[in-house]
């Protein structure tokens, strides 16, 4: 079980990164909102895919996620679904780290 909840935590953000890089394309963002979809989406990405030979790693996402909320409010934004869009991502990215954090053995 424990391997599956891995796979899972890292498919989530791999998956989320990937729709913030592709949803910049699907309607008009903010110039920046659209360099920090790109970014951030680009880095939660990368850093999934290292998680699957460093842990630990995943837990960095739940940061990245934290940023993503907070520039989905503070920033400007050209439509509705930019910020939606962003804080549906951050939230699951914040849960995919954060459990995965929560449910690691003491030994590891």
């Amino acid at each position: 079980m424990n391997t599956f909840k891995n796979w899972v935590d890292y498919k989530v953000c791999v998956a989320c990164g990937v729709w913030l890089v592709c949803s910049a394309f699907l309607w008009r963002h903010d110039a920046l909102q659209r360099v920090n979809a790109y970014s951030v989406g680009a880095v939660m990405i990368a850093l999934a895919i290292l998680s699957r030979w460093r842990r630990e790693v995943l837990f960095v996402t739940s940061l990245l996620a934290i940023w993503l909320a907070i520039s989905a409010v503070t920033m400007p934004i050209e439509h509705v679904r930019t910020r939606w869009t962003h804080l549906l991502v951050a939230a699951l990215v914040f849960c995919a780290g954060v459990m995965h954090s929560s449910n690691r053995s003491p030994s590891a």
